[in-house]
């Protein structure tokens, strides 16, 4: 197709201050598409200021997206900073009918040939412009939570955290079987388009529908990218996340453990950036185990600071055991740092042999194992990690934003070719 398509994009969170990791995915979307085509985006009110002041810098030798704000309240902002808060949902679903009046309006002034959905990546509230399907095509995606949380990795959690993932499963589980919009949105859908494959093959079971996978996250290249190697005889790693349940830093500072009973503890460094709930009881936790002396604890960080943390490391370490593609992941492959980490979800796809090291998710102790066993690897064979890296700087180019948002041009291009013939 040669003309300049036009395109409605519904982004939630698109800014890099203030709106989180969220936030920094939409920009990045909106600035890469508006390479290729026009867009008319709506977003949240929160992210106004920054792109109102900045838009000229942030899509400089790009086409400038036109942008509308809808309000979902600062109570609503603060519980969408909460990860987890399932509150905020009422909020975003109430967001979601204010977009679609605006949309509305919007296509009865304006001739888009793509309306898409590219609103927070988790399924549970797929908003209502699917209702706007006619003469504009519509796209869902990418979504992803679909999987249950796995129960042999929240058992040593505590009684509370076992209440509350065996909570989330049950409530996820019904709501993939009985809620009628998400089935609707679906069936409706153009296209529907998948964070990870995991997620495709769950769509097409469930709901019968064939979904194309981009993940909903992408690298940014030139940040520090280097080829990294081990200095000194000292293996630095670097783990960062917000602590909750899922992130699962206890299989690391229990991995390290072994590390210590094989007498190699000398050799290596964790430096943790992040806190949360876990924080405090994972700090004792590596106090008891004896390893406290091999972790450099940083607490909440501004993202710039912490990137200049992981480029200060040899290797980026991540134990959550449920997440679409990682931001951190993509973050680090670009960095030039090979990636430990479980080979499932959005992270089993981002990370290959080429560029880290993958251990199977089956349970806490067999995790802990591969993952000692792993580190110990890296530390007798001196060039793994410089080879890792020239391999995480080669996968980081074909993870790009900008590979992503070809991909969905191709998507959006296929559509409006069927249309014309």
């Amino acid at each position: 197709m040669s003309r300049m398509l036009n395109v409605l994009l519904s982004v939630y969170a698109c800014g890099n201050s203030g709106s989180g990791v969220e936030g920094i995915i939409g920009l990045n979307w909106v600035r890469a598409l508006s390479r290729r085509c026009r867009i008319t985006v709506i977003t949240e009110t929160g992210c106004r200021e920054q792109i109102e002041q900045e838009k000229n810098r942030l899509f400089a030798g790009r086409i400038m997206p036109e942008f509308y704000y809808v309000d979902i309240g600062e109570h609503g902002r603060r519980l969408a900073k909460q990860h987890g808060n399932w509150w905020f949902y009422w909020f975003y679903r109430k967001w979601q009918k204010k977009v679609f009046l605006l949309a509305s309006q919007l296509c009865r002034d304006n001739s888009y040939d793509i309306i898409h959905n590219l609103s927070l990546v988790d399924y549970r509230e797929p908003g209502y412009l699917c209702e706007l399907k006619g003469k504009h095509k519509f796209i869902w995606g990418p979504i992803s939570g679909f999987a249950a949380f796995p129960e042999p990795f929240f058992a040593d959690l505590g009684p509370k955290a076992v209440r509350e993932y065996r909570m989330k499963n049950r409530i996820n589980s019904w709501q993939i079987k009985h809620m009628r919009r998400i089935k609707r949105t679906v069936a409706n859908a153009d296209r529907v388009i998948a964070a990870t494959a995991e997620d495709a093959d769950f769509i097409e079971k469930h709901y019968h529908k064939e979904a194309c996978v981009i993940p909903e996250t992408g690298a940014v290249t030139g940040y520090g990218g280097r080829i990294h190697s081990v200095d000194e005889g000292i293996l630095r790693v670097a783990w960062c996340g917000v602590m909750d349940g899922r992130k699962a830093l206890d299989l690391a500072l229990k991995a390290l453990a072994e590390i210590k009973k094989a007498k190699r503890a000398d050799l290596i460094e964790l430096h943790i950036v992040g806190d949360g709930e876990y924080y405090r009881q994972w700090m004792a936790l590596a106090e008891s185990l004896d390893v406290a002396e091999n972790c450099v604890w940083y607490g909440r960080m501004g993202h710039e600071e912490t990137l200049d943390i992981m480029a200060m490391c040899d290797l980026f370490w991540f134990t959550g055991w449920r997440e679409a593609t990682s931001t951190a992941i993509v973050e680090a492959l670009a960095m030039g740092l090979p990636v430990l980490c479980h080979d499932c979800g959005g992270m089993g796809e981002a990370v290959n042999d080429s560029c880290g090291i993958k251990v199977r998710l089956i349970n806490p102790e067999y995790s802990i194992r591969n993952f000692s066993r792993a580190l110990m690897t890296i530390m007798d064979n001196g060039d793994m990690i410089e080879k890792l890296s020239r391999g995480a700087l080669i996968r980081a180019n074909e993870l790009t934003f900008q590979a992503g948002a070809e991909r969905m041009m191709t998507i959006y291009n296929n559509l409006c070719d069927s249309e014309a013939e």
